[in-house]
């Protein structure tokens, strides 16, 4: 939470996120399938998202070295059956 002036409040929100790593070379193609914007991030960039009517985070770090996508989504959100009512197809 940004408090203006230069400073700032750190929360651990440890317990109430899950990140899903979407990774690989088919990485982008496959997230483009439930949500293009998703898909659209750029390398090291990182952009709001909504999950479920809950606000999320989508980020383009690909930490394994694969270009990829992090998804930062709230517990409650990917608990609902609504965050997977549009899912990539399996190969």
């Amino acid at each position: 939470v940004f408090k203006g002036g230069g400073e700032c409040e750190i929360a651990d929100v440890t317990a109430d996120r899950v990140v899903l790593a979407v990774q690989g070379p088919e990485a982008r193609a496959r997230l483009a399938s439930i949500d293009p914007q998703w898909a659209a991030v750029e390398r090291f960039g990182v952009t709001p998202a909504t999950f479920a009517g809950e606000r999320g985070w989508v980020a383009g770090t690909g930490y394994t070295g694969e270009d990829g996508v992090e998804l930062d989504i709230p517990v409650a959100a990917a608990a609902s059956r609504r965050a997977g009512s549009r899912r990539a197809k399996r190969p």
